[in-house]
Parts: C-alpha cells; structure tokens; sequence
C-alpha cells in the first residue's frame, strides 16, 4: 500500500483491525491526533503517522475494545 492517506476500511485493514474497533479506538484516545485529518466531513488516516505510532507502542500494551 503506497498512498499516504487511508480510509477508515484501509487504516483498520493496515492496522488488522475491523473497521468498528479502529473507530471506538480513535473516539477512546488510543490514537494521536496525528494519525488522522479531517478532509471536508471525511476522516483520511495518514499511515506515515500509523507506522510512527505502531513504533512507539512496541514493548507496551495495546488496550483492547
């Protein structure tokens, strides 16, 4: 996957996630605001900022949904 901005259905599939656990993740925090835009009322996910977070989590806990 190249593009820099993801849908909700891309980030979640590029994080292995559902679509509904990516979103109760982002409303719960579990997310910077970094790691998505509001492009118009569409939310894009930046996997730049993705792959930044998922390094900064190795070694600690993810909490579930």
């Amino acid at each position: 996957m190249n593009k820099r901005l993801l849908t909700y259905v891309e980030a979640a599939e590029y994080l292995g996630l559902t679509r509904s656990a990516l979103a109760q993740r982002k409303l719960d925090g579990q997310f910077p605001s970094s790691c998505w835009t509001m492009i118009g009322s569409t939310v894009k996910w930046d996997r730049v900022a993705l792959d930044s977070w998922i390094e900064s989590q190795k070694g600690e806990q993810i909490k579930s949904s």
